[in-house]
């Protein structure tokens, strides 16, 4: 169990879109008639929401890469990038922005072809396990920007 933890610790990204994987099939393999009885009705409004929350995020996750790529040479980012985050930052950034892309797409997809008079079982899967694969790698965006803030600069730094 320990070899799991550290497993998962160390491959975090890989370890979440395994844990999205196994989401969308116990979920495309369970009883989802709650599920359709709660979406009747609703699809439009549910799908739509989250490609405009999914799309919102995807732009401001944009900005804040193209934020930070301005703020390289500022004493801090040149603190962080001797750190072992800083490569990390790049895959992770690069990871949400694909995952709040796929899980955009895949609610419009949903919100054109999943209908309550011929629902698709396959979409529904889709869009919810790309919205909680999403939420990781963005949660992971917000545990690096917080190690970038967090990153004490170097004292010889603040003359320039």
């Amino acid at each position: 169990m320990n070899n799991i933890i550290k497993f998962a610790a160390k491959h975090f990204m890989a370890s979440q879109t395994i844990t999205s994987l196994l989401f969308f099939i116990i979920l495309y393999f369970s009883s989802t008639t709650s599920l359709y009885e709660t979406l009747k009705g609703n699809r439009a409004a549910i799908y739509g929401a989250f490609a405009a929350i999914f799309g919102s995020l995807l732009g401001f996750v944009l900005t804040s890469m193209s934020v930070i790529l301005t703020t390289l040479d500022q004493p801090r980012m040149r603190a962080f990038r001797n750190t072992s985050h800083y490569h990390t930052l790049w895959k992770v950034f690069t990871a949400t922005i694909q995952a709040l892309a796929v899980a955009c797409l895949a609610s419009l997809l949903a919100l054109i072809f999943d209908r309550d008079t011929s629902p698709n079982h396959f979409l529904l899967c889709l869009s919810a396990s790309t919205a909680f694969l999403a939420c990781l790698f963005l949660w992971n965006c917000v545990r690096l920007l917080e190690a970038v803030v967090m990153t004490p600069m170097n004292p010889s730094d603040n003359n320039n």
